[in-house]
């Protein structure tokens, strides 16, 4: 009758244990799961991302120079002086076929 409670409890204890571990791995699959759909998400806001980026590649050097000339020489000036000047700016960039964004901005 011993060596039967024994056995008793020892299956006991490891249904037990069987029983945690499966919850662990439903818990587990169900974080991997959230996990997988939040990336797939996050994959067609990097493919957007990275369009964005490669359209932006053909205005770099246009930008940059607008830039350079705005922190260079903009300074002391006020903000509707600085707006008049950059849109010269644009103008003349576009005179030297110089890509620049169309809606350039200092900030961005």
């Amino acid at each position: 009758v011993q060596k039967l409670e024994k056995e008793y409890n020892d299956n006991r204890l490891e249904k037990e244990r069987l029983d945690d571990e499966i919850k662990r791995t439903q818990d587990r699959l169900e974080r991997a799961s959230l996990l997988t759909e939040g990336l797939q998400e996050e994959s067609v806001r990097w493919k957007e991302s990275v369009k964005q980026l490669n359209s932006d590649l053909n205005f770099i050097t246009g930008d940059c120079f607008l830039a350079a000339s705005v922190l260079v020489y903009f300074g002391p000036f006020t903000g509707i002086y600085r707006d008049q000047m950059t849109e010269k700016l644009q103008l003349q960039a576009a005179e030297l076929d110089l890509a620049v964004s169309e809606n350039f901005t200092f900030d961005r």
